[in-house]
């Protein structure tokens, strides 16, 4: 599963290692993580809070098949959550 977490950069934190993340609102850098299907942690990558996740998500799991080279399962959750809710809200709406 792939994941990340937007932190506040601290004052000695330089200003190229930054960013600003507009949807949490958070002036920092962030946490990406890669993990198993038992929820341990395979690799970490630190970004500026404005990079995509899913440019960190291409080069962790580029990394990860270049150095295991076997398949790769990739956890959808959010997307599919996402989609379920935009059902259900369409669906309490009356449209088809």
């Amino acid at each position: 599963m792939v994941d990340s977490q937007s932190v506040k950069g601290a004052v000695t934190v330089s200003s190229a290692t930054r960013g600003y993340d507009a949807n949490k609102h958070i002036n920092g850098g962030k946490r990406d993580l890669l993990v198993d299907q038992d929820g341990l942690l395979v690799d970490l990558l630190v970004t500026p809070a404005d990079a995509q996740d899913r440019d960190a998500a291409r080069i962790q799991l580029t990394r990860f098949h270049t150095e295991h080279r076997y398949e790769i399962r990739v956890d959808l959750h959010q997307r599919l959550l996402e989609l379920a809710c935009s059902i259900l809200v369409c669906l309490s709406h009356g449209v088809e």
